[in-house]
């Protein structure tokens, strides 16, 4: 399904190129302006920008949702991440809960983005006052829901509603769920970031940091890298990237969860 184009030059500015995982947590991947990218369908590796239209949906949600309840997740998050970069080891319960929503968010933003949710159209008569293109972007710019002239209205709208469902499903799924912080071992390698972690509870944070659900703060060797990067790579459907790709240890064979929780040292010191 192609995304509806603005008017020309996007007078209202709403935002067109809607990233999955956010900008700020890509950049903290990036030298010299970019991180390395492997395309898992062509088989390319190539650096790109972490503004790079591969790392973005077009238009799949509407604007109040993106700077209304994923903007409010990222900020907390974002918070909670300079935080851990800071030094801080422990967290409040909010603050898991915090880690959660950034995750569930992220997860979710990719399906969307793999699946937008069609125009839906009534049984019902056009309406009564006709509406142009420009009064349709007023609209959205402001929040407010409509439906064009044929009947319809467009699936990004229908993103809000149905997001704060599910990620309303999936908080009480994930009730009191904790996160660790899993630093890599100096010289063991890095972690790279997969475009989904599908059904593994796993926020890449930097090259050295991964926040990981159910788990104590721990340091991963060289093996348990490769097996949250094999998982990394087993669950990208697009893409998967990192600060260089030549540091990352990666094990190619399905990885169970439990074997990811015996892989790495858990009396280290995070």
């Amino acid at each position: 399904m192609r995304p509806e184009r603005t008017q020309p030059g996007n007078p209202h500015r709403l935002t067109t190129k809607q990233h999955t995982l956010p900008k700020r947590s890509i950049e903290r991947f990036a030298i010299d302006g970019g991180v390395e990218v492997h395309e898992v369908k062509s088989g390319r590796t190539r650096r790109r920008s972490a503004a790079d239209v591969l790392f973005c949906a077009e238009r799949v949600w509407d604007h109040r949702i993106e700077h209304g309840l994923m903007g409010d997740i990222e900020i907390a998050f974002q918070q909670i991440a300079d935080r851990i970069l800071a030094g801080e080891r422990t967290f409040a319960p909010d603050e898991h809960a915090a880690i959660t929503d950034y995750y569930l968010l992220w997860i979710l933003r990719h399906k969307f983005k793999q699946r937008p949710l069609a125009d839906q159209k009534l049984r019902m008569r056009r309406p009564e006052r006709p509406i142009d293109k420009d009064t349709e972007e007023h609209l959205e710019k402001h929040g407010v829901m409509f439906f064009r002239n044929d009947g319809t209205m467009p699936g990004r709208l229908l993103v809000g509603p149905s997001l704060h469902g599910i990620l309303d499903d999936n908080r009480v799924r994930m009730a009191g769920t904790t996160w660790g912080i899993l630093r890599a071992r100096p010289g063991h390698g890095e972690f790279l970031v997969p475009d989904t972690f599908s059904m593994f509870s796993i926020v890449p944070l930097t090259p050295e940091i991964c926040l990981v659900a159910g788990m104590e703060n721990s340091v991963a060797d060289f093996r348990a890298i490769g097996h949250f990067n094999g998982v990394a790579v087993e669950n990208s459907a697009q893409y998967y990237f990192a600060r260089n790709l030549n540091q990352c240890p990666i094990l190619k064979q399905a990885v169970a969860r439990h074997a990811i929780e015996t892989a790495f040292d858990t009396n280290g010191q995070a």
